[in-house]
């Protein structure tokens, strides 16, 4: 069970799993609140325990209602690993922004031999991770994702009524 009383759902083979996850913020230090715009990593250790031809990780961030907000893995990220044996451990980071908007945010893991858990599932973990997100310096917004916006006024016409 999740700190905030969510149920932690785990299934799959068991081939592969998350032995250790953590978010880090912009000078390296695991954190629990990040602020919006500014660099994160998330970082994963996945520990190999039956030897497995090839292996793909991947994460989700979901919001506070556990809709996707944004997904991605090694496959897409052009870094799939193996043949990995038992015993093997990867230990991989993901730096990205954290454009997101204020609130609260889980990350769901998986691990699969392919490009989607649906094949091969070794490993898929809901509310594996849960961070707070809080807006500290960029233009206040509305929504899940910050969008870095800059505005030009192209035109101005003055009203023939105005002195």
């Amino acid at each position: 069970t999740a700190e905030d009383g969510r149920i932690r759902t785990t299934s799959g083979s068991g081939e592969a799993t998350v032995s250790a996850i953590r978010l880090l913020d912009a000078k390296g230090q695991p954190a629990e609140v990040v602020a919006t715009g500014t660099p994160a990593t998330l970082e994963v250790t996945v520990q190999v325990n039956q030897p497995v031809p090839q292996l793909v990780f991947g994460y989700m961030i979901k919001d506070r209602l556990g809709q996707p907000v944004f997904g991605t893995n090694t496959h897409h990220l052009g870094q799939a690993y193996g043949p990995l044996a038992a015993g093997d451990t990867l230990r991989l980071a993901f730096d990205f922004e954290a454009n997101l908007g204020e609130g609260s945010y889980s990350i769901a893991t998986a691990i699969a031999d392919s490009e989607t858990h649906m094949t091969r599932n070794f490993e898929w973990r809901d509310l594996a991770l849960v961070f707070q997100v809080t807006n500290l310096s960029v233009p206040p917004f509305v929504g899940s994702t910050y969008l870095p916006t800059r505005t030009r006024l192209l035109d101005a016409a003055a009203d023939e009524h105005t002195a």
